[in-house]
């Protein structure tokens, strides 16, 4: 078995697959990233649709979930294997030569990002290629889906059940767009294994393997009755290696194993070679080209009742086939009058049909037609788009297969795109023959781009060869005639007559049979059923010739004379009998040559059926032979003789020629009756297709017969439910508690219930009198005019009136309609709500004492004056319909307002001077609310500036006051002219009081706050001066010591020197002051050694010469013999010889110092240790003793412990003192804990 050489399988190609997600695909996205091992030799694209207003840190969130590199694409990146892309917001992503590209959407098209990724991944990768399509909504992505299947890559969606939306990939899996929907789980195992079978090369030559292939075909026939035995071998390979990659064959016949075990394989198989994958206006520019150059020929010479009639073969979804109508369409609208536009689009893709025949489309179609079409001939819905119903109704859609069944006649227009390429070449000649057929004189074909290696010059002129526009050729009529339908057999001869012949080309010894056969064979042809000759040997010219006109390939045709009616005998008597051979011997012209015609039923395996040989065998022998031979005996001459023999040849010649001219006649007859044939069927082609749009005529006659009996239904149900409405009015005109009065153009009146009757002086022979001339209880006098405004601009009036005698009533006057929708008059109704009113009342005034409640409330919970201020002009406003209202502060320094709140008034900042001409400055002094009924008739004062421009027309302003002072005013405006109840004003009196008392404390607290303040910067500047107290009492004390033990100290030993040397410089002299000399000494010794002591107490540690350590030891041995306790100094590594800090040393001596005391004093401690460690970068000095308890002093608290805690506090330390109880024995324990690095902290030299 060879092997196939794929322009695709190299070690550059490697498998990219597209990843597409919308809303809800985040976790679905970490997931697949999650399962993936950590080298794929994969690339990844992510595209989810992002905010476009925001930075998208998806690369971040993915890269946490993956040892892949993920990289957030900026500019033209090169696809590495192992890497993860993703796409910036606001962007398209694309595949370019191996490159990602990055481009802005077009704004009016919105972005279908994810479809963009797919169309350009298929068609860069091809096989290589897979699209995976996770949670989202709506339909981006299902074109690209379809486009990847096309180009042989592999396509997954999400399992909807796991989704968290599941539209997306659930419209992907309506479409059929989908090769496997999988949990997000077992997607990396699925790609994996889809890899793997790329680079292991699964598809061979298939040498050996036609027998697999041919049950495959013969299983998809049977299924679904149609032929692939005649498709371009190399694609259905192509299709079918992609099933075997998606289902993990490994060859065809374990993939025909496959197929036996899961027969829905054989549907998917079908819809792969089917390969319905469109778009609106495929190839932009050769559409253009369409519309400008064939469009308008089209309509060229025809008037209104010649229809334009256009065949779209293949037409899948539809997409073609609706492009062809907007543009007919457009054109047509140009036109003053046009021809009626008549499409057929078919194709043997019934649910491709389905889709087209619905004209619904995903919202991914604004990337294929402009905006100005897509606003034109489409409605927008949720999931996509839909076609209008002109363009629908102009494209007719028919189940036809193009080589089976007869073609549409008379058509003007073939639109055949990107179908020819899968057919074989033989097939596609006479698809071209068809399509001659089809259409009319000057009719025009449409090919796709694809289809550039397929040749119709014969039948048809180039008109645009780029853009594959073709124009047919005018033609002999004999050419001009229906091909015989089915085309698949005809075709199917000579293409596996070619590939058998072509399988027996390396056969060496049927080369050897085919030279011997050359050299003593006869010649002879090999023909089809029909006669047509497929393959003749070498000589064959000496029997078959060319006559001149339109070449043809039927033998009867081509053979000579003289021998054609003898030909035509044996092919007819081997046709109709059961021999599988004829033979007949006949002579030639001459007589002496003889021919032998040999015609016999070809049958040989891996052939088709019908084919019959034919052989031409000549015998050549001289007569002189023949007649020793005993062949020929000569009869015995006579006179007469030559007379009968010249009269039977001539009698017999005249029979020939009567019989050629019956067979000429009969021939003739035939073509004839084939003609007629030929038009029979493109007659009862145009009748099946009058009969089916009659059929559609009934069916629409009859859904308005329908419509006008359900019409009809309902007018009597509508008469019937009049009838009952006219009751119902009646009685509801008698039962009804509001008073309406009915009344024409005129005011006159014409219909009113009782009810009216208690508000006008009504009876029943007042009707058609005008209203005016009935008297009423009305507190209005506007009554008339208001009616007359109501019929003249059709306003509607709502009011509350009154009558004389305190009702209440909701007066509204509105326009009456006829039905006719005609102004006739005007309606008026009096609704009473006397009683409604006052409960109202009363429950207005518990929802302010509520509101005040409220407001109460939440002023002793809320602190913040701002607040509390905007929640009392919320509910203000809410609880009286305020139309604005505003809290105006006083400066009494700057005798001014300013704006402190304010709700709908819009007067931030705003600051105006206190004048009382304006309502705020004639208020704030004012004990009293002061309200205003009308703004404009209001003669005290005018509105603020502020409101100048504003609609208010009454007000009411009150004072807020404190306890000694006025803080300001409250403000409330309304928009309609409003007289304010007592209730409300007492309402608004309590919201400034209560304003008034919440400003004081504010202030008050205000103060308060600012006292603390200042109370508190005391407290931290007292305690600041004890540190620097205690710190200057350090260095004094450091300094003193250093005088006494440098200066005095020094003289005292220089005193005692000299009297040494008086000794003994008196002894020269025999004066004996030896005890008064030892008396002095031992006076300085006591003075040196409490000058040495009292050093040592203002110095206790002397860093330089001594060392902190064996000052603390010095320290226990003191302490052991002034207060009779074991004392004990624990110190590791020579921690405390590492303090180089004078001060911190000072300080930690003292603590010990005090707490031993303290131990000793208070404790009655009989044990006492000094505890010295480091705890990681801390210093640990700890005290434990065993005397009383902390609790059982009396002093725990004393001046002793606080300095203590001051000094660690002043080294930036804690200071901590507790019990303990361990093993029987208690007592106090010190813990000090500080910073090392405060320990190396050198003083600064003064």
């Amino acid at each position: 078995m060879s092997t196939n050489t794929n322009k695709y399988h190299n070690d550059e190609h490697f498998l990219v697959v597209g990843l597409g997600a919308s809303a809800g695909g985040l976790k679905p996205l970490q997931e697949f990233f999650r399962s993936l091992p950590a080298e794929t030799d994969m690339a990844f694209i992510v595209v989810q649709h992002l905010t476009p207003d925001k930075e998208s840190n998806l690369s971040e969130i993915l890269q946490r979930e993956t040892e892949l590199k993920v990289t957030q694409v900026y500019e033209k990146t090169n696809l590495r294997r192992n890497q993860i892309y993703v796409i910036p917001p606001s962007k398209l992503l694309s595949v370019e030569d191996n490159q990602l590209e990055l481009s802005d959407p077009k704004k009016e098209h919105g972005i279908a990002s994810i479809d963009h990724l797919f169309r350009t991944l298929a068609k860069m990768k091809h096989m290589y290629a897979a699209g995976i399509l996770f949670s989202g909504s709506g339909s981006d992505g299902i074109t690209g889906m379809k486009i990847i299947k096309e180009h042989g890559g592999i396509t997954i969606a999400q399992d909807p059940k796991e989704a968290q939306h599941s539209s997306m990939p659930l419209n992907a899996i309506k479409t059929g767009a989908v090769d496997k929907v999988l949990p997000v789980k077992d997607m990396a195992d699925e790609l994996k294994q889809y890899f793997q079978g790329l680079t292991e090369s699964i598809l061979s030559e298939i040498e050996d393997e036609d027998n697999a292939l041919a049950k495959i075909l013969d299983r998809i026939q049977s299924r679904n009755d149609h032929d692939f035995s005649n498709y371009r071998r190399p694609s259905v390979l192509r299709r079918i290696g992609r099933r075997l990659r998606v289902t993990r064959s490994k060859n065809l016949a374990e993939y025909l194993a496959y197929i036996d075990k899961n027969p829905d394989e054989i549907d998917e198989l079908y819809k792969d070679l089917l390969i319905s994958v469109t778009q609106f206006f495929r190839d932009s520019e050769a559409f253009k080209a369409l519309a400008n150059e064939t469009i308008p020929a089209l309509f060229e010479g025809k008037d209104e009742n010649t229809p334009i009639r256009v065949w779209v073969p293949g037409c899948a979804t539809g997409e073609e086939a609706y492009s062809l109508a907007i543009l007919l369409y457009e054109h047509a609208s140009e036109l003053d009058y046009h021809s009626t536009i008549e499409i057929f689009a078919t194709d043997v893709d019934r649910e491709a049909l389905y889709e087209g025949r619905a004209g619904r489309y995903p919202k991914s179609i604004v990337n294929d037609i402009s905006p100005e079409r897509l606003r034109r001939f489409f409605k927008k819905n949720q999931d996509g788009y839909i076609i209008n119903d002109e363009i629908r109704q102009m494209v007719l859609f028919a189940t036809h297969d193009v080589l089976r069944n007869p073609p549409f006649s008379k058509l003007d227009l073939i639109s055949c795109r990107n179908l020819l390429i899968y057919l074989n070449q033989d097939l596609q000649s006479e698809v071209f023959n068809l399509f001659h057929y089809a259409l009319r004189e000057n009719g025009w074909l449409f090919l796709g781009t694809s289809d550039t290696g397929i040749s119709g010059d014969a039948l048809f002129n180039p008109v645009t060869k780029n853009y594959r526009i073709y124009q047919k050729k005018a033609q002999i009529q004999s050419r001009n005639s229906l091909p015989v339908m089915p085309l698949l057999y005809k075709t199917e001869v000579g293409t596996n007559y070619k590939r058998a012949t072509a399988k027996k080309k390396d056969n060496i010894e049927k080369v050897h049979w085919s030279l011997l056969a050359g050299l003593y064979a006869p010649e002879s042809v090999l023909i089809t059923k029909d006669f047509d000759v497929i393959h003749s040997t070498d000589g064959i010219k000496k029997f078959l010739e060319y006559s001149g006109g339109e070449p043809s390939r039927n033998i009867l045709d081509m053979v000579k004379p003289g021998i054609r009616q003898d030909l035509r005998n044996i092919l007819h008597q081997l046709k109709n009998s059961d021999s599988k051979s004829v033979e007949r011997r006949i002579s030639t012209k001459e007589g002496t040559d003889k021919l032998v015609l040999i015609a016999r039923i070809f049958t040989e395996k891996n052939f088709p059926t019908g084919l019959i040989h034919v052989v031409f065998k000549e015998i050549a022998e001289d007569p002189e032979t023949d007649r020793k031979k005993g062949k020929i005996s000569k009869p015995e001459a006579t006179d007469e003789a030559p007379e009968i023999i010249l009269s039977l040849e001539n009698e017999l010649e005249y029979t020939r020629q009567q019989l050629r001219l019956s067979v000429e006649e009969y021939e003739a007859s035939i073509e004839e009756l084939k003609a007629s044939n030929e038009e029979l069927q493109s007659m009862n082609e145009e009748l099946q297709s009058t009969t089916e749009e009659l059929e559609t005529s009934k069916e629409e006659l009859q859904s308005v017969n329908e419509e006008l009996k359900t019409v009809n239904d309902q007018l009597e149900s509508k008469v019937e439910e009049l009838h009952y409405a006219h009751s119902d009015l009646e009685n509801l005109i008698e039962a009804t508690e509001i008073g309406i009065i009915f009344v024409d153009r005129d005011l006159c009146i014409q219909r009113f219930t009782p009810a009216a009757t208690g508000i006008f002086n009504l009876i029943d022979t007042d009707k058609k009198r005008p209203l005016q001339h009935i008297t009423h209880s009305l507190d209005y006098d506007t009554l008339l005019s208001d009616i007359e405004k109501v019929q003249h601009n059709g306003n509607k009036i709502k009011k509350t009136v009154t009558t004389k005698d305190g009702r209440w009533f909701m007066m509204k006057i509105r326009p009456y309609c006829s039905f006719k929708d005609n102004m006739e008059g005007a309606v008026l109704s009096f609704e009473e709500f006397t009683e409604l009113k006052e409960a109202r009342d009363i429950v207005r005034d518990k929802s302010l004492q509520e509101s005040l409640a409220t407001l109460g409330v939440y002023v002793l919970e809320h602190d913040d004056l701002d607040n509390v201020m905007h929640r009392a002009l919320q509910q203000s406003c809410a609880i009286l319909n305020l139309k604005c209202a505003a809290i105006m502060e006083y400066d009494e320094q700057n005798d001014s307002f300013k704006v402190a709140n304010d709700l709908g008034c819009g007067c931030q900042d705003t600051e105006l001077e206190n004048d009382e001409t304006w309502d705020l400055g004639y208020s704030l002094n004012a004990k009293e609310p002061v309200t205003v009924l009308d703004y404009q008739k209001e003669n005290r004062f005018r509105v603020s500036p502020f409101l100048a421009e504003s609609e208010v027309c009454s007000s009411v302003h009150i004072s807020i006051r404190g306890s000694n002072s006025v803080y300001g005013v409250f403000a409330a405006y309304t928009e309609e002219k409003r007289e304010f109840t007592k209730q409300e004003l007492h309402y608004i009196q309590v919201v400034a009081n209560i304003l008034g008392r919440t400003i004081e404390q504010h202030k008050n607290r205000e103060k308060l706050e600012e006292s603390n303040t200042r109370l508190q910067n005391e407290i931290e500047r007292s305690e600041q001066l004890q540190r620097e107290i205690i710190t200057n009492s350090v260095h004094d004390r450091w300094e003193l010591g250093g005088y006494l033990h440098d200066n005095l100290g020094q003289l005292l030993a220089t005193i005692k020197i000299l009297v040494d040397d008086i000794r003994l410089k008196t002894a020269d002299h025999k004066i004996d002051l030896s005890e008064e000399v030892k008396q002095f000494n031992k006076m300085l010794d006591m003075c040196i050694n409490s000058i040495r002591d009292m050093t040592h107490w203002i110095i206790p540690v002397d860093i330089e010469n001594e060392g902190v350590e064996r000052t603390f030891r010095f320290l226990m041995t003191q302490t052991s013999k002034l207060y009779s306790a074991n004392c004990k100094l624990k110190a590791n590594n020579q921690i405390l010889d590492r303090i180089k800090n004078r001060e911190a040393a000072t300080h930690l001596y003292h603590i010990v110092q005090e707490a031993c005391k303290n131990a000793a004093i208070h404790g009655k401690a009989e044990t006492i240790v000094v505890s010295v460690y480091r705890e990681d970068d801390h210093f640990i000095l700890q005290i434990k003793d065993d005397g009383i308890s902390l609790k059982d002093k009396n002093n725990n608290k004393g001046k002793g412990l606080r300095i203590m805690k001051h000094r660690m506090d002043l080294l930036g330390g804690t200071f901590n003192i507790s019990n303990y109880s361990d093993e029987g024995a208690s007592g106090t324990v010190v813990t000090c804990k500080m910073p090392m690095k405060n320990l190396r902290r050198v003083e600064a030299k003064e």
